[in-house]
């Protein structure tokens, strides 16, 4: 068993919090520090919830997980003064830290015990640095941390955490989509916490629900196991897309990993291209082209969902529908583990209802 981290010679008790967007690697981080650390004592706390506390104090490190973090990744304000390592797999986190306001990072776990067993020993040495090391670093670093999460496209990032959401006036049609007029689809864009945010959508959605399509920032590889997941719970039927497949009643599309998903019209209705492309709003697939096709091709006959998630992918596609015509849904800020890319969307008047995420499905399946 391994010996805590020894603070000016002395060996000390640590006290570390866990947290991020997956339950199952907080647990088996808790589980590799609980049993591997003598005099660790180690608590999971919900990610939703550190913007609400201020207990964090007397912590000596965080240990955060977000494997879908983006160049929008932001510290929570929870966990200033505490040095914090994330979990990720974001290449450019991972090669400078310091510049997103963290002490350490490193990739998730992989490669079967080896791989664990490697986890284990850098995670080990990064904690080791991290309580042993003065803070100063971090105050020192968050100017210029500040200016470089400034947006790509200029904008100020602090909107995506802002604390009220203030609905701005905007030049839009009135939707046409409501009760008795029943959508001709359904698109819906997710990021940071957005796996389980979708199932709590879609899992309870009839089987003759119109068809679904759907990007949620995920890996390669990662999209295919989701699209099956959705097929076993859900009373739809999903798959991962493929180009040119159909949309049809009762069926689910989720974008693939490295592919953009469009939506297309044609004289037999709805399909799907799904092809390579650039990065849009910093993402492939994006939200933002999903919305924006989905804008030209069936107009008010679409029901948009902006779900929780950083930064601003979504945004201005989810305008588009709104401005052609489309009811368009936003997640609350109080359901969201990330309030960014919804309170982005909510913000620059692309939302015409915003609701907690239990209430989202209601409101889609009181359209039907």
């Amino acid at each position: 068993m391994r010996q805590n981290a020894a603070i000016g010679g002395e060996v000390l008790p640590l006290h570390i919090l866990i947290t991020g967007t997956s339950t199952a690697i907080s647990q088996v981080t808790k589980s590799i520090l609980d049993r591997s650390i003598k005099g660790c004592t180690s608590e999971t706390v919900d990610f939703r919830k550190l913007s609400l506390s201020a207990e964090q104090a007397h912590y000596d490190c965080a240990v955060i997980n977000d494997l879908m973090a983006d160049v929008y990744f932001r510290l929570p304000s929870a966990l200033n003064g505490i040095p914090a390592i994330l979990i990720t797999n974001n290449d450019r986190i991972l090669k400078d830290p310091k510049r997103f306001g963290l002490f350490g990072a490193l990739k998730n776990a992989s490669g079967g015990a080896a791989g664990l067993v490697a986890f284990e020993k850098e995670l080990h040495a990064m904690i080791d640095n991290a309580v042993s090391a003065e803070h100063s670093h971090l105050t020192e670093a968050k100017p210029h941390f500040e200016k470089i999460m400034q947006s790509p496209d200029g904008s100020d990032p602090d909107i995506l955490f802002s604390k009220k959401a203030v609905h701005k006036t905007a030049n839009t049609v009135i939707h046409n989509v409501c009760r008795g007029n029943r959508p001709e689809l359904i698109a819906i864009g997710a990021s940071t916490g957005g796996t389980d945010a979708i199932i709590e959508v879609v899992k309870e959605l009839p089987a003759d629900t119109p068809p679904v399509v759907i990007v949620q920032h995920m890996p390669v590889g990662f999209t295919k196991m989701y699209a099956d997941r959705l097929d076993r719970i859900c009373k739809m039927n999903a798959k991962e897309a493929e180009n040119g497949d159909r949309l049809k009643q009762g069926l689910i599309i989720l974008g693939h990993g490295s592919e953009q998903l469009e939506v297309h019209r044609d004289t037999l209705g709805y399909y799907v291209t799904s092809k390579p492309g650039e990065k849009v709003s910093g993402h492939c697939p994006s939200v933002d082209v999903l919305f924006s096709s989905v804008a030209k091709a069936a107009g008010k006959g679409a029901v948009g969902v902006i779900l929780t998630g950083m930064g601003r992918d979504g945004a201005t596609g989810l305008g588009e529908m709104r401005n052609s015509g489309a009811y368009t849904i936003g997640q609350d800020k109080e359901s969201c583990v990330v309030y960014g890319m919804p309170c982005v969307a909510f913000e620059e008047g692309a939302v015409i209802k915003q609701a907690p995420l239990s209430e989202i499905k209601n409101i889609i399946i009181g359209m039907l």
